[in-house]
């Protein structure tokens, strides 16, 4: 999806990924919760994705694909998703990845007040 907004592609203008943040968790942050979770083995749009709601089957996703820098040929596979039902909690944000230090640094600032503050680093190896 970065990707495709970073083209221009959604009405956003080429090269705009650089203001994108990168809210950062894990599955065991999300799983206290009594929300409903389930995750997939790629896309969560797509026609041809399977789900699951057992974590023994996290086993199966293929992790090469998932954390490479190049997936050509992977595509379904890079885009597994890990979903919670309504919403996520803030305290539960461990991190957030900025394209720059710019940002990084505007987001300090917005997290100046707040109670909860994620780590925030640089992290532009997670864009195009």
């Amino acid at each position: 999806m970065l990707y495709t907004i970073n083209r221009g592609c959604t009405g956003r203008a080429v090269g705009c990924q650089t203001e994108i943040i990168h809210l950062v968790s894990s599955v065991g942050a999300a799983l206290p919760d009594d929300r409903g979770w389930a995750f997939s083995d790629g896309n969560a749009g797509a026609c041809h994705t399977s789900f699951y709601d057992d974590l023994t089957s996290m086993v199966d996703l293929d992790w090469s694909a998932i954390n490479a820098r190049f997936w050509q040929g992977k595509t379904h596979e890079k885009q597994a998703e890990f979903l919670v039902e309504e919403h996520f909690e803030w305290s539960r944000f461990h991190g957030i990845g900025c394209h720059n230090a710019d940002v990084a640094q505007r987001v300090g600032v917005i997290l100046q007040h707040s109670t909860h503050r994620p780590e925030v680093k640089v992290k532009n190896d997670w864009y195009y």
